[in-house]
């Protein structure tokens, strides 16, 4: 911060320096000024010429004026001030109060403000009268003596025909302008000679620092050299323009927080690369898979070979799940931490753990197998990268899942239309069937088959045998000699394996909230990922669709060496400045230049899956996007599609059966935050069910309304 910002405030009234931030010059005023003191500006009329024109009115476009302590209200010294930067900056105050008169009579700026941010363009000094009248009524405050205009002119004059002659002093200016302020002589003297005097100390300077001293001493607060320095040189550059996008009393316009903004962003890019270079890659990966194919286990087994659980926590998860008669649930309940999923011996919500490979550090999303917790698993699937499909090797079991109506089919379908293109499939349970390489290949024969339906290809499709029970090929290979027939990798080297997508760390900020908990001593936090952009600590971001801005106070996860987020990565962040009555999950925070469509009408596109009753208009459905669920209304059916070419091949079809595309308008029960597919595909797909059963998947192409 500036210098003088940190002075302690030891009276109520704001620094001189602070005022300069405010566009409301209106908030310079304090209680301790009594509006019958500093009554409204009167009106007046101020002549310009431009061109050789004349013209009158009462606004303050005129560039002339005189300036008194008195006029408009302002404390006194700060027409001082403004008279001492240069030639005609004296009659600033004269044309703000014109501005406040014309504006319905609300007290003008004080005139050190207006002169700096109109007086120091004026050509040729003219007269107020109400700053004249101003000044008359409150003379016992120091204030300047009233300003000759044509004193002024003259001295202005004169100062250019000495700096033509050789350079003159500004004690000449002075001489020949004996009614004249000092600092308004001073100052078109200073102009005058330019490089004659000396460097950076003209006289009109000195009364200006002397004067600015006295009120910032007046006012109880204390300012060092160097801010006295800056406030010196304000009136100067804001007439010449140089400067001012440097000197930290000026407001930045919207193309300095533009620029700053880019060349911070380009920083961050530069830092991402040089981290990519030498940190591993985070890899999301969602599990899913059949109830009962053995997900948990399989994960928590792993997690435990691979060091990411301690001996002590799963000598607790034994005891405790041998007591209730489910001993084999030990290394499930690694990921099954709730009461009622350990009791019911399935998922319910989407599990979070975490551990690293070689070469990644993977973000584990343990899914819900049930069909009742499809939604959970559409959730968990929409933010991540990669996935493993876990089918079970016994007999009866892998069919089940399998055939119409089972979540091995379903699960896959969903993973693919979420923008999954990776998948492991790990053949589990393969110790019941004695490791048989004919049964591990009509698994793969089969899969490949359905797989190949959806839109995996062959090369993206790695099939791992593995038994998550007894913890053979996760870590290390199987010892068995009845695996020996199997001389592929094992499931953490493939997973290592994987290639993380690239990351939209180029596309504005976008942050999909998955959580919302409030931590004891630190605030209002939220969970969740970074779809794109990057998120820094002391970031102001924008909440939708509440509209809600916040700053963004910490990051988990963060160090003094790394102090941001990027695309692809998970993190909690501390929020303040915020109203927790609008934050939710499914809410998304975003850059507030560049925010997040809001949208309650769109037109998508949608691929209609295996239905039982056609889609009709008014086709009522729950459209599940990234965190939210939200009703919504299929409005019109636009026309039916190719779904490889994408012509039209029917116009305003009555119904859309199974296993056709079409383009629909949809209308959701309330606003949801989403995108445009073509910019944004997280926040562009979409997923549409129907008396619990997946009927259809889209993208959107236009927001409506």
């Amino acid at each position: 911060l500036p210098r003088a910002r940190r002075a302690p405030a030891m009276s109520r009234h704001r620094n001189v320096r602070n005022a300069v931030y405010d566009d409301d010059y209106d908030d310079y005023y304090d209680d301790d000024y009594d509006d019958d003191d500093y009554p409204p500006a009167a009106a007046a009329t101020s002549t310009s010429k431009a061109g050789g024109a004349k013209g009158k009115g009462k606004s303050g476009t005129s560039t002339g004026g005189t300036s008194n302590s008195g006029s408009g209200g302002a404390p006194p010294g700060l027409s001082a001030k403004s008279g001492g930067s240069s030639s005609g900056v004296a009659g600033a105050s004269g044309a703000a109060s014109s501005a406040a008169a014309a504006s319905g009579g609300k007290r003008a700026p004080p005139p050190g403000l207006a002169s700096a941010a109109t007086g120091a363009q004026s050509s040729a000094p003219q007269t107020s009268a109400a700053a004249q009248q101003s000044a008359k009524r409150r003379p016992e405050e120091g204030a300047a003596p009233p300003v000759n205009p044509a004193a002024v002119t003259a001295a202005a004059a004169s100062s250019k025909t000495a700096a033509a002659a050789g350079g003159a002093k500004p004690k000449a200016a002075a001489a020949a302008n004996p009614s004249a302020t000092p600092a308004a002589a001073a100052g078109a003297s200073s102009k005058a000679t330019g490089k004659g005097g000396a460097p950076g100390v003209s006289s009109a300077s000195k009364s200006l620092r002397e004067s600015i001293a006295q009120d910032v001493a007046a006012m109880g607060l204390d300012a060092d050299s160097g801010s006295l320095d800056d406030a010196v040189a304000l009136p100067t550059q804001m007439s010449s323009g140089s400067g001012i996008s440097d000197n930290p009393l000026l407001p930045q316009t919207s193309s300095d927080k533009a620029s700053r903004g880019q060349k911070r962003l380009e920083e961050l890019k530069a830092e991402f690369e040089k981290h990519q270079a030498t940190a591993k890659h985070v890899l999301n990966l969602v599990v899913i898979g059949h109830v009962d194919a053995g997900k948990s286990t399989l994960m928590g087994h792993l997690l435990l070979k691979n060091g990411d659980v301690s001996q002590r926590q799963m000598h607790k998860n034994e005891t405790e799940s041998r007591k209730i008669g489910k001993g084999s649930f030990m290394y499930s309940w690694v990921l099954d931490e709730t009461e009622e999923e350990r009791s019911r011996g399935v998922t319910i919500d989407i599990a979070h753990a975490n551990f690293e490979t070689k070469t990644k550090r993977v973000v584990l999303l343990d899914a819900p197998g049930h069909r009742d917790f499809i939604p959970n698993m559409i959730t968990g699937a929409s933010v991540a990268d990669v996935a493993v499909l876990v089918v079970s090797a016994t007999r009866g079991e892998f069919e089940t899942g399998l055939e119409f109506g089972g979540q091995t089919r379903e699960h896959a379908l969903l993973a693919r239309s979420l923008g999954i293109h990776q998948m492991v499939v790990a053949v589990n349970k393969m110790d019941t069937v004695s490791w048989s390489q004919e049964r591990f290949n009509e698994i793969q024969a089969n899969l490949h088959r359905h797989l190949k339906q959806i839109g995996f290809k062959d090369q993206a499709v790695t099939y791992v045998p593995c038994s998550g029970f007894l913890g053979e090929n996760l870590t290390e290979g199987c010892a068995k000699a009845e695996a020996a027939w199997y001389k592929g990798p094992t499931l953490i080297s493939v997973i290592d394996s994987l290639e993380p997508p690239s990351r939209g760390v180029n596309d504005p900020m976008r942050f999909v909230i998955s959580d919302v908990f409030k931590e004891v001593g630190a605030g209002l936090s939220v969970s969740g990922k970074l779809l794109t952009g990057f998120i820094q600590l002391g970031d102001r971001v924008l909440l939708a669709p509440g509209n809600e801005r916040a700053v963004v106070k910490s990051i988990d996860g963060c160090t003094p060496d790394k102090p941001w987020i990027a695309a692809g990565d998970s993190s909690s962040l501390t929020l303040v400045d915020v109203d927790p009555n609008h934050l939710s999950v499914g809410c998304v925070l975003c850059d507030p230049q560049v925010p997040v469509l809001v949208a309650k009408r769109i037109k998508a596109q949608i691929l209609v899956f295996d239905v039982e009753v056609p889609i009709t208009n008014g086709y009522s459905v729950i459209c599940h996007q990234l965190q939210r669920n939200d009703p919504a209304i299929i409005r019109k059916l636009l026309s039916q599609i190719d779904k490889a070419s994408g012509e039209v091949v029917k116009e305003r079809p009555r119904c859309l059966t199974k296993n056709t595309a079409a383009l629909v308008e949809m209308e959701f029960e309330r606003p949801c935050c989403l995108d445009l597919y073509r910019n944004n595909k997280d926040l562009g797909r979409f997923m549409l069910r129907f008396q619990g059963k997946t009927v259809a998947a889209g993208i959107v192409l236009e927001k409506l309304s």
